[in-house]
């Protein structure tokens, strides 16, 4: 007997990070080749106004990351300036009612933290409607660590830099493999080595190819990283202090937008941070980690060298302080300036 072939189970791939691994390069890339319809492979739903709002033409963002998928999937609170317009109940019917569309991909690099906190009544409704995906880059942890303490530092978020830093400590206790667990519950758990990815330049390529799309492999250029930071050892420092000086990320923000160009024109700083026996424990986590990805995920990811560590008490010279007081005080008026000074004698002073 012949008939129509059948149709593949349908898939949605949940893209979860880790942060810092390259989100920002694959969602740029998912948007530039989706024109909002139900293609054959894939289906990328975004909301096109989302960043747009209150803000110039010419200074929106590239990337249109769908944060409120956090909003709606965890019990992730988030501010109603950063939510978009999409239902999500409604979106996700409209991927299963459509005939010819295989996978919906929700990307958001903070999801690889947030499992967690996901909202056990929406997978358990997903996993009974269609297969789950939850695809993860896992990138070696001390350089990862290092580069999203600095990317905190430089939206005011963060004030610690050792092991109370949370996701530090979330590391220590369980490694990769406890902070991505309670997806496999729900779905299978596909962890990619983004590191030697990185190396080969094949970030978007991997991608593809887990979205079976390797008829765009010639529009994936060699992965650059689109969302670098300035982070030497100084201008995180001296963010931390701001931020020890005003508070909050919401207030600091404003502030920090006035002289981190100057910061990142004057420092030239290694950016090792995290003290020897930070480094120690993180990678005696990552032994374990990678003995599990080996057994029972089929990942073997090389043990690399020890990276570089901080020395045991952190602070920035006298000669950078002034370096970025002349950088950054002109443009400043005189209560931004005072900011500035003493958020400058504390980075002096430095942390143990």
């Amino acid at each position: 007997m012949t008939g129509p072939a059948p149709v593949p189970a349908k898939e949605i791939l949940f893209h979860v990070g880790l942060p810092k691994t390259g989100t920002t390069t694959i969602q740029n890339f998912l948007m530039k080749h989706s024109d909002g319809k139900m293609a054959s492979a894939w289906w990328y739903p975004y909301d096109a106004t989302l960043f747009g709002m209150n803000i110039p033409a010419g200074k929106r963002l590239g990337t249109i990351p769908q944060v409120d998928a956090l909003d709606h999937f965890y019990n992730v609170i988030r501010l109603p300036s950063v939510r978009s317009s999409i239902d999500w109940d409604a979106v996700v019917q409209q991927f299963l009612d459509a005939p010819d569309c295989r996978r919906m991909i929700i990307s958001h690099e903070s999801q690889s933290g947030s499992a967690y906190r996901l909202k056990a009544d929406k997978f358990v409704d997903l996993a009974a409607r269609t297969n789950l995906r939850f695809l993860a880059y896992l990138r070696e942890p001390v350089s990862w660590l290092t580069s999203l303490n600095s990317q905190n530092a430089h939206s005011g978020a963060v004030r610690d830099l050792d092991v109370s830093f949370p996701t530090i400590r979330r590391y220590l206790k369980g490694g990769y493999m406890e902070m991505l667990a309670p997806f496999t519950t729900y779905g299978q758990l596909d962890l990619r080595d983004y590191d030697s990815l990185r190396r080969r330049g094949t970030l978007l390529q991997d991608f593809l190819s887990a979205v079976d799309s390797e008829h765009l492999y010639d529009a994936a250029e060699t992965h650059r990283n689109a969302n670098i930071k300035k982070s030497g050892r100084d201008t995180v420092l001296i963010l931390r202090a701001v931020s020890n000086v005003i508070g909050t990320s919401a207030e600091a923000r404003p502030f920090l937008r006035k002289i981190i160009r100057a910061l990142e024109k004057t420092d030239d700083s290694v950016r090792a941070i995290l003290p020897a026996g930070t480094i120690a424990a993180i990678h005696d986590r990552w032994a374990e980690d990678r003995a599990v990805l080996a057994r029972d995920h089929g990942l073997s990811i090389p043990d690399p060298a020890p990276p570089e560590t901080g020395p045991d008490h952190l602070s920035v010279s006298p000669d950078m302080a002034q370096r970025v007081r002349d950088s950054a005080g002109p443009r400043l008026d005189p209560d931004d300036r005072a900011i500035l000074d003493k958020a400058l004698r504390i980075a002096v002073t430095g942390y143990a």
